[in-house]
């Protein structure tokens, strides 16, 4: 069971075994941080009262079905029908999104780190105040032994700075 966390790798080496594992160190060396490319997610625009956090709350609810991100999802999508409830209620939904943080488990982590970013781009000047709030819920992330979540939460942190 511990070996079913370490990537398997083709050997590109001649010899008789095709796959090679790599060390958490080795996996951790080729961690891809890009933040251009989210960046460009986000060209186009919104409905005329919808906000970036509303659409890819929607499109992650299709995608992410764990019981840990639907309860999230319930929980705020109270707070984001347009974008001026979700400027009213911005500090409901950093408070929600930083305690599901906390808690969340490897499949769920991916959407909230996302939504993460995409409410930092709703609220632009107005996310400052909620900052470190959702860095001290970030920053425990970066411990964990699973390069994707170290990769994922490494693209968020960036794309916040």
């Amino acid at each position: 069971m511990a070996d079913s966390n370490r990537a398997v790798v083709v050997n590109q080496q001649t010899g008789k075994s095709r796959f090679k594992f790599q060390s958490f160190r080795a996996r951790l060396e080729h961690v891809e941080i890009n933040v251009t490319r989210r960046i460009l997610k986000f060209l186009d625009e919104p409905d005329v009262q919808g906000s970036y956090f509303q659409e890819s709350l929607t499109a992650w609810k299709e995608l992410n079905c764990t019981s840990h991100f639907t309860r999230f999802y319930l929980d705020v999508c109270p707070f984001c029908g347009s974008l001026p409830q979700l400027l009213f209620h911005k500090a409901e939904v950093v408070d929600l999104l930083a305690d599901y943080l906390v808690k969340a488990d490897q499949l769920s982590l991916p959407p909230l780190l996302d939504l993460v970013s995409v409410l930092a781009r709703d609220l632009l000047d107005e996310f400052v105040p909620y900052y470190e709030r959702l860095m001290v819920a970030l920053i425990p992330r970066v411990r964990e032994e699973n390069p994707s979540t170290v990769e994922a939460t490494f693209n968020t942190i960036t794309y916040l700075s």
